[in-house]
């Protein structure tokens, strides 16, 4: 075939990001935009044109678009066209792809107290809120501890759980540990460990929890845990 060419017009709020173009095989067709001029950034609008292709042989190209709103947007092609070895019309094309808002995540995190001696505990208290638009997936926090504290195990509860009202979403996933900063997140907390007092683990250098569940927009969630100071 050759002459090959298929124009695609954007749907309201959906605009390109960018001008790059990835083809698949490299070089084999050109983009310009709906008027056959350069793309441009924010274009509303591509029309693709092919190399001539021999039979069984294909031509993709890859752009990257964004969305000004949210909602499904379905994205329908003009029926392509070829001129040789005759003039030939295709059939059109649509795909629909769901935008959702993003979320927007922030954590604060203090300490109950300002100085501490050697042998005192400190509290811990971070708190997670998601202020975007959007819920928020996929949440992971992670601390890190430092040479210079034990955690406090809380009789194999090392960690207090407090949700929003109404509920943010989401909930405490399995707590995961590491001995040797973050290397690793295999280490299973004892009390003692590392020399630390009754009840501590001075062994453990960091901690991470995959929170269950999605957060919502306007979600948070405080989370506290001890450590004392070696």
């Amino acid at each position: 075939l050759t002459g090959v060419s298929v124009t695609d017009s954007f749907p309201a709020g959906m605009v390109l990001r960018d001008t790059s173009t990835t083809f698949i095989p490299a070089g084999c067709g050109s983009v310009t935009n709906t008027s056959g001029g350069p793309i441009a950034v924010n274009g509303g609008g591509v029309r693709f044109s092919a190399s001539p292709l021999a039979p069984g042989a294909s031509c993709q190209v890859t752009m990257n678009v964004t969305a000004s709103g949210t909602g499904t947007l379905t994205n329908t092609t003009a029926a392509p066209l070829a001129t040789g070895p005759v003039s030939l019309t295709g059939t059109s094309a649509s795909a629909a792809v769901s935008v959702s808002s993003l979320p927007l995540i922030s954590i604060l995190k203090t300490a109950n107290r300002a100085t501490v001696n050697s042998g005192e505990d400190v509290i811990y208290t971070i708190q997670l809120v998601n202020s975007g638009a959007g819920a928020g997936s996929n949440v992971v926090l992670t601390d890190d501890l430092g040479p210079y504290s034990s955690l406090y195990l809380g009789g194999g509860t090392p960690f207090a759980f407090t949700d929003s009202a109404p509920a943010s979403g989401v909930s405490l996933g399995a707590p995961q540990y590491s001995s040797d900063k973050g290397a690793t997140w295999t280490y299973s907390p004892v009390a003692g460990g590392g020399g630390a007092p009754a009840g501590y683990d001075g062994n453990v250098t960091g901690w991470r929890i995959p929170m269950v569940g999605n957060i919502r927009s306007e979600g948070s969630f405080t989370l506290q845990y001890r450590v004392k100071v070696k």
